[in-house]
């Protein structure tokens, strides 16, 4: 008895020997592997600083320690002991957890980010600027590297996706989780924005032409505004550069063009104002704006056209809070706080005044208007960089959601791609995702824009027998110009008709849907007509008086069978930028 007891310590010790070693060897190892984790996040650091530095050869010798040392991760998850050790409850699952986050991070490297380096070292960041603008070439360089990362990316971001730490706190390793999923989803999300680049120019052989409308909000339309300033966008020779900006009397027909095909039912539409080629986004339809605009610039200026991008002056303001202040003739200074409101009301009231009024009031600040859109495409072009280009993305996205910027372009599988990132700004056909569009124009050729108010509320949805949703619509239309504005304020400024705000107002459908139960403060009879399929309710010649808003009410009710929330579109207005 004694000596079996004897047995049994002799072996307990030994499994307790074992056990120790074990344990002692784990410890090791889980030492080892916290100094190999202090490698790779150190490395880490570096390769991304020696980029930014287009220090690319100390980037490739960082990138390759990276490599060693997730390398020997990996060797070391895959001994025996970690495999026993990932079978176990509780922790096992957290260390196979690692092993594949490693080995996804072994993966990026191989097939991401070397050869993202490769194409940094023969395309260095500062090779992309040519003077005054950038090399196509290079462009296209990064965009084909964009197509070779951009699946390796989405597929370990799948992966990245299905790793899950429940127990144990790996700390790093569940940063580095974060900061791979964060960085891949940076760039898969802009995946359709590098498609549209790349149609828009082309592969650097063909020479292209854009037409740049800076248009005025404060002369408003429900396409924006008035073409105040128009520029160029041209690729030649494999260069993209942006030409001057001119007024739009020297770049754009004043009557319209034969070729633009205004239909008849455009003319009943928008009340027989569409006869000056200037008035195009009277239509709210970007696309169709945009093509009235390229055939007219085509016509008066003898060259083809193969797009229109449109910049409205919030945008300016946006890009200006990233990029700093610009000057104009050291009189005014446009920054990311104050640009709309210079541009749009300061210039025009320093100019059209009493006091202040001249005979070249007119000229100064269209000048005015010209040399804004100059300016700031110089400092987009002297500033955009890698750094600063989730920024500029940024801006992008805000301002193709409000409507600020917008693309139409003449090949019909590039303009795809130009809906695909919303860019269009045309009307929505797409009965399933419902839109309902409230839009406003001054007839005008005044600055009654900088006044103009249009405030929307949209009730919850009520379900109809037949599926469809009936919404409660309530539309305010104002106009917040003072009596003392109205006294002292100049043409310009007041329009033809003393600060009285000629309008057009255009309540459009969601496609398969209706717009009906019209009623309104001013007793302003509504007419339901139809455009392109949509039914529209419409007042083409009423005015808003200052200090008078004018309250609309009706319904909205969507397609049978369409409960999809309804989405509502307006016209930009200025009333947050001008207070």
């Amino acid at each position: 008895m004694k000596k079996n007891k004897k047995v049994m310590l002799l072996v307990l010790a030994i499994v307790i020997c074992v056990l120790l070693a074990i344990a002692i060897s784990f410890l090791i190892d889980a030492k080892t592997l916290n100094s190999e984790k202090n490698i790779i996040k150190a490395s880490l650091k570096a390769t991304v600083s020696d980029v930014k530095s287009n220090d690319f050869d100390k980037a490739q010798d960082d990138l390759n320690e990276l490599q060693k040392s997730t390398k020997r991760v990996e060797t070391k998850l895959n001994t025996t002991k970690w495999k026993v050790a990932s079978k176990l409850p509780l922790v096992g699952n957290d260390i196979t957890s690692a092993k594949s986050l490693i080995s996804i991070l072994n993966e990026v490297m191989d097939k991401a980010a070397t050869p993202s380096l490769n194409t940094l070292e023969q395309y260095p960041l500062d090779s992309l600027k040519v003077n005054d603008g950038f090399n196509v070439k290079n462009i296209n360089a990064y965009l084909k590297l964009a197509d070779k990362v951009i699946p390796i990316l989405s597929e370990s971001k799948d992966d990245i996706d299905s790793i899950d730490f429940r127990f144990i706190k790996l700390g790093t390793l569940k940063e580095y989780k974060q900061l791979l999923v964060d960085l891949i989803t940076t760039y898969t999300d802009h995946e359709d924005y590098i498609n549209l680049l790349k149609a828009f120019i082309g592969d650097g052989t063909e020479d292209k032409l854009y037409v740049f409308v800076a248009q005025n909000t404060s002369e408003i339309r429900a396409g924006g505004g008035f073409p105040g300033s128009v520029g160029t966008i041209e690729i030649k020779d494999g260069i993209l550069t942006v030409g001057e900006f001119s007024s739009v009397v020297n770049t754009l027909p004043r009557l319209m063009p034969a070729g633009c095909n205004i239909t008849a039912e455009e003319n009943d539409m928008f009340g027989g104002w569409l006869g000056m080629h200037r008035d195009a986004t009277f239509i709210p339809d970007f696309e169709r704006a945009g093509e009235i605009w390229a055939i007219g610039y085509e016509s008066m200026n003898g060259e083809k056209v193969d797009g229109v991008v449109s910049a409205l002056p919030q945008i300016i303001q946006k890009f200006l809070k990233i990029f700093g202040p610009i000057s104009l003739d050291d009189k005014y200074t446009l920054s990311g706080d104050n640009a709309t409101r210079v541009i749009e009301k300061d210039i025009y009231f320093d100019h059209f005044f009493k006091d202040n009024y001249t005979s070249k009031s007119n000229e100064i600040t269209d000048n005015y208007f010209s040399q804004t859109a100059k300016l700031t495409m110089e400092k987009l072009v002297e500033n955009i960089s890698i750094k600063n280009l989730p920024d500029f993305i940024d801006v992008f996205e805000e301002s193709i959601e409000d409507r600020s910027f917008m693309m139409w372009l003449k090949d019909e599988d590039g303009q795809e791609l130009v809906r695909k990132v919303g860019a269009a700004a045309t009307l929505n056909y797409d009965k399933d995702n419902p839109e309902t569009g409230v839009y406003i124009s001054c007839r005008d050729g005044d600055r009654l824009g900088i006044f103009a108010t249009l405030d929307v509320e949209m009730s919850k949805p009520t379900k109809n027998k037949d599926g469809s949703c009936t919404y409660d619509m309530k539309v305010v239309l104002g106009n917040s110009m003072t009596k003392e504005i109205q006294q002292n304020a100049r043409g310009y400024i007041l329009g033809s008709y003393g600060g009285d705000m000629y309008t057009l107002l255009h309540l459009f459908a969601p496609m398969g849907g209706t717009v009906s139960d019209f009623k309104t403060s001013n007793d302003m009879n509504i007419t339901i007509g139809e455009y392109k399929g949509l039914q529209v309710g419409y007042a083409n010649h009423f005015f808003v008086y200052p200090g008078k808003p004018i309250t609309i009410t009706y319904k909205v009710t969507t397609a049978p069978g369409v409960d999809t929330p309804l989405k509502l579109i307006k016209t930009p207005t200025l009333q947050e930028y001008v207070k």
